[in-house]
């Protein structure tokens, strides 16, 4: 198992991309209708100070709001999210055949049964929509670590495998 906490990750280029098409859960928030802009103020025309909206709508809650640049998907903080995580990671377990059972086996000493599994879970912060913030794009290893994941990284995969091992 392991545990990684304490910093953030940015999925701007994937969330942004998916906003764009509207596959992201984000453009379905409101049901794809008009709403008001969280954490959003307007100047009031009488007094001419800022208060908070609460009635004042986007005028479109669908494709004109959500594939903007200007107002989603060109902010970067729409796309940060808390990288905790748990991860169970590997699992290698091997038994070893008793003796009786292959004493009849002529030349074979020893037989051991191995499974292997990676990736098996993991257990993302509840912000995290994207992926595990431990892949990323980068082609240098150096910058693997940054935190931005992209369209262009393949997403993580679990495996699984076996092994028979004879002893002669």
């Amino acid at each position: 198992f392991e545990y990684r906490g304490g910093y953030y990750a940015l999925a701007q280029n994937l969330g942004g991309s998916l906003d764009f098409s509207g596959a992201s859960s984000r453009s379905a928030y409101y049901n794809r209708d008009r709403f008001v802009f969280p954490n959003s103020v307007y100047e009031d025309p009488t007094t001419h100070e800022w208060v908070e909206n609460t009635d004042v709508t986007v005028a479109d809650g669908g494709a004109g709001f959500w594939s903007m640049g200007t107002y989603n998907r060109n902010v970067y903080r729409n796309y940060v999210y808390a990288a905790d995580y748990w991860k169970w990671r590997e699992i290698a377990l091997t038994y070893q055949l008793p003796r009786t059972l292959i004493s009849k086996i002529p030349g074979v000493a020893g037989v051991a049964i191995s499974l292997q599994a990676r990736n098996l879970f993991l257990w993302a912060s509840k912000s995290n929509e994207y992926t595990d913030p431990d892949y990323s794009s980068n082609s240098r290893v150096e910058d693997n670590a940054t935190g931005v994941s992209t369209l262009g990284q393949t997403p993580p995969t679990r495996t699984f495998g076996g092994t028979i091992s004879f002893t002669f």
